[in-house]
């Protein structure tokens, strides 16, 4: 314990405030230029406010308190200030911090990220759990028994498998069966879908797939698609395919038009079933001679299962010539078969020009309503009309005849030009 009132007294060489030595202090008031002191024990510790300080001694630091925000701060002798402990609320902002910033997960010497697995490839990242693993580059797997094994590949689900064919596939979803990718540049989403062998396949639906074909696309529930460059639509129910609208919309446009559309008798809805362009010749013979032989585009083979209703319009064009004691007759037919039937002549007829034309309409029950008229020189020459025996369940082909009464030269028929057309209203 020192009196610090003796250092008042005395003289100079004696003063006791020039070294004192004291293991405790008691004043009430302390008033030094400079205090070093190694430890204080105080309950507490008044400052007053002050925006700054004179810089302290070369290797010393001034504690002080800024008169602005109330905050401790320190300063070293070149002028520095600091907060000491700054606070935003509850959030430290300042130097002090428990732990440096830094990443959650850090990625291995091959750039790999991996969380409840491991990935043996370069650059990829594996989150998730139980056998999920890469060893091509820069793949993707996320989620549980998820393999992927290809480059580029992303798969995100549960059991999905995208193996090193699958180059840049994309596998989303899982399910029960999970996700079998082998298709580079393949998609498959949601669940339960299959990409076979090939390439630059599309599944989306439950369960849907693509065969071991080429840039096949499958869109709705269950729908597999084997057919290479085609799309598959739909679950196996579907009933219709609309617009999201009330207005009418086209299918396709005039500069990239679909080729054909069937309707549901298997014809196609572009009308026209069978167009002969090249002329045919039927000259000096009796016999019952077929004229739709020529050079043509389509069928005359109709498919089975033709609806109640659906017609089958005709039309042929010749240059006709007929002795005048001969006739002919021409006939339409189904199967081989004779429908309707006409007879011109007889008569002398020398290269004039002829017209036959008709229609085939489906009954159901067996039978089809057949319709044939012959015009000469633009003029009718007769109309006839026959319900006649038709299979609708089964596929029926057409065909066009004429047989003259004798063979002579003079007896001609030049098929110009024939065509079939494929009419249903709906």
């Amino acid at each position: 314990m020192a009196d610090l009132s003796l250092s008042t007294t005395g003289t100079p060489a004696t003063k006791q405030w020039l070294n004192i030595t004291s293991g405790s202090v008691d004043t009430g008031t302390l008033i030094a230029d400079s205090v070093d002191i190694k430890t204080i024990e105080t309950n507490s510790l008044t400052l007053v406010e002050q925006k700054a300080v004179p810089n302290p001694a070369v290797g010393s630091v001034t504690l002080f308190v800024d008169s602005v925000s109330g905050m401790l701060n320190s300063q070293d002798s070149l002028g520095n200030t600091l907060p000491y402990v700054p606070t935003s609320g509850a959030l430290m902002t300042g130097p002090l911090q428990a732990v440096p910033a830094t990443s959650i997960i850090i990625p291995d010497s091959n750039n790999n990220i991996a969380l409840g697995s491991v990935a043996t490839g370069t650059s990829c990242v594996m989150l998730g759990l139980s056998s999920s693993f890469a060893q091509a580059p820069n793949c993707i797997s996320i989620g549980t028994s998820v393999n992927t094994d290809a480059q580029y590949a992303v798969a995100v689900g549960d059991n999905i498998a995208a193996f090193n064919t699958a180059f840049s596939s994309v596998s989303l979803g899982g399910g029960n069966t999970g996700i079998l990718n082998h298709q580079q540049y393949g998609v498959a989403m949601p669940a339960d879908n299959t990409l076979l062998a090939g390439n630059y396949g599309i599944a989306i639906g439950q369960a849907a797939g693509v065969g071991a074909v080429n840039n096949a696309i499958s869109v709705g529930q269950g729908a597999v698609n084997n057919t290479a460059h085609s799309a598959l639509l739909g679950d196996a129910a579907i009933v219709n395919i609309r617009p999201n609208n009330a207005s009418l919309c086209d299918l396709g446009s005039s500069v990239s038009p679909f080729k054909t559309t069937w309707l549901r008798d298997a014809a196609p809805a572009s009308g026209c079933k069978y167009s002969q362009y090249g002329s045919v010749t039927v000259t000096n013979t009796a016999a019952d001679t077929s004229y739709a032989t020529g050079t043509h585009v389509g069928s005359l083979v109709i498919s089975a299962n033709q609806t109640p209703g659906t017609i089958y319009r005709f039309k042929g064009n010749f240059a006709y010539s007929e002795i005048l004691a001969d006739s002919s007759t021409f006939r339409v037919k189904v199967n081989g078969n004779p429908l309707v039937a006409m007879v011109v002549g007889p008569g002398l007829f020398v290269s004039q020009g002829l017209d036959i034309e008709g229609a085939i309409v489906v009954l159901g029950g067996g039978n089809a309503q057949c319709e044939l008229r012959v015009l000469l020189e633009s003029e009718p020459v007769g109309i006839t009309n026959a319900t006649s025996a038709w299979n609708q369940a089964i596929a029926n082909t057409l065909d066009f005849s004429v047989q003259y009464n004798a063979a002579d030269p003079g007896n001609t028929l030049v098929c110009n030009f024939l065509y079939v057309e494929t009419l249903f209203a709906q």
